[in-house]
């Protein structure tokens, strides 16, 4: 049985594939825009972040921990961010 933090590493990385193939690009070409290694691209399309201590997997699990959803604390982290900029 998975968590729910490891479904959504698995999907995170499925959609990351998905979004870089429809759009032709390489690993290589994600890679040098998003300042991260071929390797870790391919990990995570892979579902690395499924693993204990990936980026994506510990975002889940910290939100799950508060009582958000993933989407709720982006969300509430984006609009800090926002206030911070135009403080």
């Amino acid at each position: 049985m998975t968590s729910a933090a490891d479904d959504i590493c698995a999907a995170f990385g499925a959609v990351v594939r998905e979004r870089r193939m429809a759009k032709k690009l390489t690993l290589l070409d994600v890679a040098e825009r998003s300042k991260v290694s071929c390797e870790m691209v391919r990990k995570i399309e892979n579902g690395w972040g499924s693993k204990r201590g990936g980026t994506v997997w510990t975002f889940v699990a910290l939100a799950e921990a508060v009582g958000m959803t993933p989407s709720r604390l982006m969300a509430a982290v984006e609009k800090r961010a926002r206030n911070r900029r135009v403080a």
